[in-house]
């Protein structure tokens, strides 16, 4: 019996399992939260006019291409585009990451296609807790294409594109993402740009794609939106900083949330781009800490994509989606260790390669089976909502309290809630045209 065979055709079959169940879970998707809030003011305004609006109104990330492809989407009644759009942008970031590791400007389905989708699981297993904000979601599928963005530019850049134009384009959309991940792609670029100045091996679109992307952060922190923003939001988190005991929970609130968000697959690829660090480090007497910063460059942009938010504590607590961008730049830090470790130690490399395939691919297949038998069901009850709704136009319509009940974590969704005045019960209500929505109070 040729187990070897036996072997490479169940990670092959594994990895077209995951490649189906994330279809599905993108499928399985309902309009929830501000997805109807949204619909709403296309009553008056077109998905652009909405977007520019919103730039001057409310966010100046709002003429970004995760803004523009979202808000288009929520502006036909197919809740599973969006989700889909951001399932294959995820796919392609996974695939641009194996392109990086392998220092290659070429995919070869061979080599990469098994590779690329071992990432995606471990991507998806590690955002596992914000996933329902980040991709499941319509509004917020924004984050995925921002990561997106971020990875192909990137890999420009290491693959040695000599498109300047390409580069100038994708540094400018990917600068007009969100602050804190423009500002720790920044710094790693930054790094990388002087290390190979001592190497005397300069890449010459570094300093252009670095230009462009502090364009992007300005267009979008100068924004009137971004003010306006903030100051909606509260500002700074001022109970925080009026006394060191408030200070004191606050942080210890903060920690407690961000403990929560991330899975152990996010500590497991942290500890293993730390021991692969440190391994090489050992005995090196003559490494400076230029060397250790570009060793550690992309675990540093994760800890300043979550220190961005330290003067909105509380803003950070109550949204799991802002914890993205710590588990996706604590990933390029693993990635890139585990690409250093092919080159150096390739026996330890095969060796965990051929030995963690097939149990994260098991492990993937199991976990997004789960979310797609619950996130079936709910989407069955919504379907019913729906037909509820329509039939019941200008009238009170009132929910039983436990019409939903457990709700898969990667779909966990704003429900309606006992509040009729509710912001989310009233635009429902409207777009459905009812005189009223409001949920039975549970006893």
């Amino acid at each position: 019996m040729n187990w070897s065979l036996i072997k490479k055709s169940t990670v092959l079959l594994l990895s077209l399992m995951v490649i189906l169940m994330l279809m599905l879970n993108a499928y399985y998707v309902w309009n929830w939260g501000d997805d109807y809030l949204i619909k709403h003011f296309y009553k008056e305004r077109s998905p652009m006019k909405y977007l520019w609006d919103d730039y001057f109104i409310f966010d100046g990330r709002s003429l970004n291409p995760g803004y523009i492809i979202s808000r288009l989407c929520l502006s036909v009644n197919v809740p599973y585009l969006a989700t889909m759009i951001a399932t294959v942008l995820m796919i392609l970031t996974s695939v641009f990451i194996v392109l990086i590791n392998n220092r290659s400007n070429q995919f070869e389905w061979k080599r990469d296609f098994v590779p690329s989708i071992i990432v995606v699981t471990l991507l998806w297993l590690a955002l596992f807790n914000s996933l329902n904000e980040i991709l499941y979601w319509q509004t917020g599928m924004l984050y995925m294409v921002e990561l997106f963005l971020i990875t192909w530019l990137y890999w420009l850049l290491v693959a040695g594109t000599k498109k300047t134009w390409l580069i100038i384009l994708l540094a400018l959309l990917a600068g007009m993402s969100s602050p804190n991940a423009v500002i720790a792609c920044l710094l790693v670029l930054l790094i990388e740009y002087f290390h190979s100045k001592r190497q005397k091996a300069v890449h010459k679109h570094y300093p252009i794609a670095i230009l462009v992307l502090f364009t992007g952060l300005l267009i979008v922190v100068l924004a009137p939106g971004s003010s306006a923003r903030w100051n909606m939001q509260g500002g700074a988190d001022s109970k925080a900083f009026g006394n060191i005991y408030e200070m004191y929970f606050r942080l210890q609130q903060m920690l407690s949330a961000f403990i929560d968000l991330n899975t152990i697959i996010v500590w497991f690829m942290v500890a293993g781009g730390l021991m692969i660090v440190f391994g090489f480090s050992a005995g090196n007497k003559n490494k400076r800490l230029s060397d250790y910063l570009f060793d550690f460059r992309w675990m540093i942009a994760a800890l300043i994509s979550i220190g961005f938010y330290f003067p909105k504590m509380s803003y950070y607590i109550e949204t799991s989606r802002l914890n993205c961008h710590f588990v996706f730049f604590s990933a390029l830090f693993y990635f890139n260790q585990l690409s250093e470790l092919k080159i150096r130690k390739p026996e330890i490399f095969h060796f965990q390669e051929r030995n963690l395939k097939l149990p994260v691919l098991f492990l993937g297949v199991v976990f997004m089976f789960t979310q797609v038998f619950g996130s079936r069901h709910c989407m069955g009850k919504f379907e019913k909502r729906e037909q509820l709704y329509r039939e019941n136009q200008g009238k009170d319509v009132v929910l039983k309290a436990n019409d939903i009940i457990g709700p898969p974590r990667t779909k966990f969704f704003t429900d309606v809630i006992e509040d009729t005045s509710h912001v989310f019960n009233q635009s429902i209500a409207e777009f459905y045209g009812l005189k009223s929505i409001r949920k039975e109070k549970y006893r």
